[in-house]
């Protein structure tokens, strides 16, 4: 083989090798993505029933206090 072809080769294979390698840090992203997507999700269920049992509270205790 000559030392162009040689090139080539090296060149072709590094290449393969660098897309080989932004494919896998790319699945990872979306991966880390879709877990902390479910994490947020999860807390904001949290906070949504947190703050309709708190304004609950408050409206019957007004409603004790004030009765009309």
């Amino acid at each position: 083989m000559s030392d162009p072809v040689k090139t080539q080769l090296i060149l072709s294979g590094t290449s393969v090798l660098i897309a080989l390698i932004t494919a896998y840090f790319a699945y990872r992203a979306k991966v880390v993505a879709e877990h902390t997507e479910q994490n947020t999700n999860h807390l904001k269920d949290e906070l949504v029933a947190a703050v309709s049992k708190e304004r609950y509270a408050a409206g019957q205790k007004e409603q004790k206090e004030n009765p009309s």
